[in-house]
């Protein structure tokens, strides 16, 4: 498949622009398609063995695998395969948040996800922390269990920080009283992050 060819009908300059400014580092150029139009392409594609030469590429591939109805072993292999391909917050994030399991498949998941936390790679730190987080009413996890390996994610890098600080916000929101020790231990960068997230929660 040359997904060029599929891209070039909705390629729009103005967002490849806006998408470069916001999502710095990235791996792989911008060929400037909307999130929601990949969603749509992802629903019409099967096929997974397609050269990863844009940054909606990495997106496509990632929807892909999410909208998959296979068992969840099998998802997970598909989901490792593609960690590596992980190099920006928003590849990172809107994969975490399209990945849906059956109730009787999200313990395994949490699982995996849980094993990620001390996964020597930054994006796959965050995909870990933010799918968590995600799903953290979801999952037969205590949301102390949650906390204790979230809170012990090595910060080493800003979207690591900002995962960690959005999930503690998070988790605040859920339960002030048990949230409230891990933000007291929390880095200085973290609990700023942290206090900064939840008094942004407030004026909404």
């Amino acid at each position: 498949m040359d997904t060029k060819k599929l891209y070039d009908k909705y390629c729009v300059k103005n967002i490849k622009a806006f998408s470069q400014k916001l999502i710095p580092n990235l791996d792989y150029p911008v060929y400037g398609i909307q999130v929601p139009l990949i969603r749509e392409m992802a629903e019409e594609i099967e096929d997974l063995d397609f050269e990863i030469r844009y940054h909606e590429d990495v997106l496509l591939r990632g929807f892909i695998i999410a909208k998959r109805k296979i068992p969840v072993e099998e998802k997970l292999d598909l989901i490792t395969t593609h960690l590596p391909l992980l190099s920006t917050w928003d590849e990172t994030d809107t994969f975490a948040s399209s990945l849906k399991f059956r109730k009787k498949e999200i313990d395994k998941a949490y699982e995996y996800f849980y094993s990620l936390l001390s996964d020597e790679r930054i994006f796959v730190r965050r995909i870990a922390v933010v799918w968590i987080m995600g799903n953290r009413k979801k999952v037969s996890a205590p949301l102390k269990e949650q906390l204790d390996g979230i809170s012990k994610v090595r910060n080493d890098d800003y979207y690591i920080a900002m995962a960690v600080a959005w999930a503690l916000s998070s988790y605040y929101i859920t339960d002030r009283e048990l949230t409230k020790p891990y933000i007291d231990k929390a880095d200085d960068v973290i609990r700023k992050m942290t206090m900064q997230k939840i008094r942004d929660s407030r004026r909404c």
